[in-house]
C-alpha cells in the first residue's frame, strides 16, 4: 500500500508518488466508470464508488479530509471528461456513423460504444458542440466548478447531481419534463443568474429532498 500525503493549503499531493497517484485515477476511471453518462456528476454514487474502492486497494489517503476527497473527485471529474472526449474524438475519426459504429473505443463494449455514439448523433450533442449558449443547469455547473480546484464547496456539488435527475424525470404535474430554468429555480430558488455568485440557499426543511 503507498501512502499518499497531501498538502492542506493547495489540496495537492506532494509526495513521491503524486504523478503515480494521479495517473492511476485515471486509469480508474476509464477502466471502471459506467460510460453510459452525461458527466462524473451524473453518475449514482454507488456507480462511482466502484471506482474510489479500486483507488483504495493500492493508496493510502485519508477520504475523510475535505481538501483530499475533492482532489480526489475533481480529479475524476477531469479524467471522465478527458475520456469521453477521446471516444467523441475516436467517433469523429469515420466517415459515417455506422461506420463508427463497427470500431469501439479501445477498452470499450459494443453495448457502451453505442449507446456513446447513439450520444455522439443527438440533437442535444450536436448543439453543445456547435457552441450554442449553456442552459440554466450547465450554466451553474460552469460558475460552481473548476478544473484545477473543484467544486466551490459540498452544496452546489449535491444541487448540481439534484438537477441532473430531476432532468430525467417527469416530474411536473402533467407528467412532462420541468425545463432547466425550472429545475435550477426549484433547487437554489430563482435568484441564481449565472453571475458567478451563489444564492442564499433555503434551510435544510424547504430543500428538495432526495
Amino acid at each position: 500500500m503507498i501512502h499518499i500525503s497531501f498538502t492542506e493549503e493547495e489540496g495537492r499531493p506532494i509526495c513521491n508518488h503524486a504523478s503515480r497517484f494521479a495517473n492511476e485515477i485515471g486509469v480508474d476511471v476509464r477502466l471502471f466508470s459506467q460510460i453510459q453518462y452525461e458527466s462524473w456528476g451524473a453518475i449514482p454514487d454507488e456507480e462511482k464508488k466502484v471506482v474510489f474502492e479500486r483507488l483504495l486497494t493500492k493508496f493510502e489517503f485519508d477520504m475523510s479530509m475535505p481538501h483530499i476527497l475533492n482532489y480526489v473527485n475533481s480529479s475524476m471529474v477531469e479524467r471522465y471528461s478527458d475520456h469521453r472526449y477521446n471516444c467523441h474524438k475516436h467517433f469523429k475519426k469515420y466517415a459515417t456513423p455506422s461506420e463508427a459504429r463497427r470500431h469501439a473505443y479501445k477498452n470499450i463494449s459494443q453495448q457502451d460504444w453505442d449507446w456513446l455514439c447513439n450520444h455522439f448523433e443527438s440533437d442535444e450533442f450536436k448543439r453543445k458542440a456547435t457552441g450554442e449558449q449553456p442552459n440554466e443547469i450547465e450554466l451553474f455547473y460552469i460558475t460552481h466548478f473548476s478544473i484545477k480546484k473543484g467544486w466551490s464547496n459540498v452544496e452546489p456539488q449535491y444541487d448540481y447531481e439534484k438537477m441532473k435527475e430531476m432532468e430525467q424525470e417527469p416530474v411536473a404535474e402533467d407528467g412532462t419534463p420541468l425545463s432547466p430554468k425550472e429545475i435550477v429555480e426549484l433547487v437554489v430558488g430563482k435568484n441564481f443568474r449565472g453571475f458567478g455568485f451563489r444564492p442564499t440557499l433555503p434551510t435544510s426543511g424547504s430543500r428538495i429532498s432526495s
